[in-house]
């Protein structure tokens, strides 16, 4: 398996285990924040009911100076302390204890045993700063329990005591900047638990929506990032593959500009040559001299001589036609024509029958015709090499807008897996005697015509090669 085809797969299904794994961080970052807001608000809500009472015991302490001083007196301590008492009439209002400055229980009610506050509490009262927290009171459960005792109830066993909501307040001295006691509330905690049950409902909803909408716009964020970089990625991959395909067809335009070389100074020093052996031979004959034979040998070798002849002649005309590009329109039939015709002596000799299909009428500009001429000779000496005697070589030419396909197919075993995969690239010929640049040389030909060059199909029944080239 192809690695580089493999890692492409590979990526687009690991994809959507990023895209998820992403919102599953965020869902975790909002869950930590969510929580972290939670607690943040529930301080709130407590801090704003210890600041109300801490402003309600003010209140009424400012009230009760204000009475005795119209009388002319400072108001007892006793009586500064029962004012306190005053907040049991409060709604939620349990249970309240006034602490002396020494940090002793100096009353409560309802009445418990002596407690003391604890030094932390000591210190944040002295900074004038009221305290409000969720508690558990075993002292009150205790004494609820002793009461409810008293009245008859049945003796229980108390797993846990009742939470209720402790709210601590510092007394102001109307003298002293130190704090002349503390109060300690314990009020019914259900306002407080509602409030928090409305706080921890809107966390979730924003939490729930937070999640829900930044995932969404997470994951089309990283999807179309994901996408981008597969099309990227494909686009790099179209560059890899023409430069690959550049690169060879310059190795190919190389070889070819090589090849076109050696062949014009082949052809200017073979030609004069032929001439004299084509003469000679053709003396030798039919003649009377003593070299005159009707032997079939020199036959064959007037004809070979006579094909190299016409094949510099014809590639002498190409060079030309390229240089001066001023070669007249054939049709698509004559360029058939001339390529079976050329074709024919080989054909003959393997026993091969060359057929002529159906040939759309349509011109073909002169050095169109030249070029693809040369393209169909090559396939057509190829598929008489592939195809075992008394089989049928088929060459057609259909017409369609702006250009004329022809087709040429033959009744060989195929094409070997190795040429498939090189096809029409310069490789190691199998043929004996073969260059391995054949197909290459006719593919370069085709594009150089203006056309292409395709393999249609191939299988054990025989294969078969497009060539489409431009009308004129």
């Amino acid at each position: 398996m192809n690695p580089g085809r493999l890692a492409p797969v590979a990526r687009r299904r690991l994809g959507p285990w990023i895209i998820a794994a992403a919102i599953l961080v965020l869902a975790a970052f909002v869950t930590l924040v969510s929580a972290r807001l939670r607690l943040s608000l529930r301080e709130q809500v407590l801090s704003r009911e210890a600041e109300s009472m801490h402003a309600l015991v003010a209140l009424q302490q400012r009230i009760a100076e204000d009475e005795w001083a119209e009388l002319g007196v400072s108001m007892p301590a006793e009586d500064r302390l029962a004012v306190v008492l005053q907040t049991t009439k409060l709604r939620g209002v349990v249970a309240v204890r006034i602490y002396e400055p020494t940090g002793l229980l100096y009353a409560a009610l309802p009445a418990v045993e002596d407690e003391l506050l604890s030094p932390a509490d000591w210190s944040e009262l002295e900074e004038g700063r009221a305290l409000a927290r969720l508690t558990r009171q075993s002292s009150l459960f205790a004494q609820w329990t002793a009461e409810a005792g008293e009245r008859g109830a049945p003796d229980e066993a108390v797993e846990a005591a009742p939470e209720v909501l402790e709210v601590l307040v510092p007394l102001e001295d109307p003298v002293l900047p130190e704090p002349a006691g503390a109060a300690q509330f314990l009020i019914d905690p259900s306002d407080v638990r509602a409030q928090f049950a409305a706080i921890d409902r809107g966390v979730v909803q924003q939490a729930a929506l937070a999640t829900i909408g930044g995932g969404l716009l997470l994951g089309v964020l990283l999807a179309w990032a994901f996408a981008r970089l597969e099309a990227a990625e494909r686009q790099l991959r179209r560059q890899a593959e023409d430069l690959r395909r550049a690169n060879e067809e310059l190795l190919l335009s190389a070889k070819v500009s090589a090849i076109g070389a050696i062949s014009a100074h082949l052809l200017h020093g073979l030609s004069n040559p032929l001439a004299g052996i084509e003469g000679f031979v053709k003396a030798g004959v039919g003649g009377d001299g003593p070299e005159a034979t009707d032997g079939q040998a020199w036959r064959e070798a007037a004809e070979t001589t006579r094909r190299l002849r016409a094949m510099v002649n014809e590639a002498t005309a190409l060079i030309a036609a390229e240089r001066t590009a001023g070669a007249l329109d054939l049709s698509a039939d004559e360029v058939v024509s001339g390529a079976v015709g050329r074709t024919a002596e080989s054909a003959r000799r393997a026993g091969v029958a060359v057929q002529v299909g159906t040939v759309d009428a349509g011109e073909l500009d002169g050095r169109v015709a030249s070029l693809g001429g040369l393209v169909l000779v090559n396939l057509l000496e190829n598929a008489v090499q592939a195809s075992s005697r008394g089989a049928v070589v088929r060459i057609t030419g259909a017409a369609a807008p702006g250009t004329i396909a022809f087709d040429v197919t033959d009744q060989g075993p195929g094409l070997a897996p190795t040429v498939r995969d090189q096809l029409f690239r310069p490789v190691t010929s199998t043929k004996p005697g073969g260059g391995g640049i054949g197909l290459a040389l006719s593919h370069e030909l085709a594009r150089l015509a203006g056309g292409a060059l395709e393999l249609v199909s191939t299988s054990p029944a025989g294969t078969t090669f497009r060539l489409t080239l431009p009308r004129a």
